[in-house]
């Protein structure tokens, strides 16, 4: 996952472009959507049956500890919310230096809701996402801790 470009401070899509804004915001919304939840979907199974190898073969570890799947579970969601951004940087101007980078959905999220609220996006896609992609980390994060209890048991 790489890092997206946000912008310290909002500022208002231009009155006249408002609805043409909403219009190709909710078309990728509506697009872009299965994808990320696909995208998740793919991680979380593929870090499951790498937890389950490893409970066959602990020298399977250190592969398992290395993909960082607790991280890369929130890819779908970062790219999801990059594309939104992407948009919202087409209808407001933004030079380099008012940007800040981050990987961190939440901080991206953060810079969106202004631009949902004031353009009266619907959000339910986007916050079932958000729900979704972090069920899917908890149970990661269970997994890791049950890899870690097995794999170094005396240090619980």
């Amino acid at each position: 996952m790489s890092c997206c470009g946000v912008f310290a401070e909002y500022k208002p899509i231009p009155e006249h472009l408002c609805s043409q804004y909403k219009q190709e915001v909710e078309e990728t919304i509506n697009t872009q959507y299965p994808i990320a939840i696909k995208k998740t979907e793919q991680i979380r199974k593929e870090a499951h049956g790498m937890y389950l190898k490893v409970l066959q073969n602990k020298s399977l570890y250190m592969n398992y500890a290395t993909k960082n799947y607790d991280m890369i579970i929130y890819s779908g969601e970062f790219e999801f919310l990059s594309k939104i951004i992407d948009i919202t940087d087409k209808y407001v101007k933004v030079n380099g230096d008012d940007a800040i980078a981050t990987d961190y959905t939440g901080a991206l999220l953060d810079f969106l809701d202004p631009y949902f609220k004031d353009n009266k996006i619907d959000t339910a896609k986007i916050n079932h996402l958000e729900n979704f992609v972090y069920a899917k980390y908890k149970e990661i994060e269970k997994e890791q801790d049950a890899l870690h209890t097995y794999i170094y048991p005396e240090e619980h």
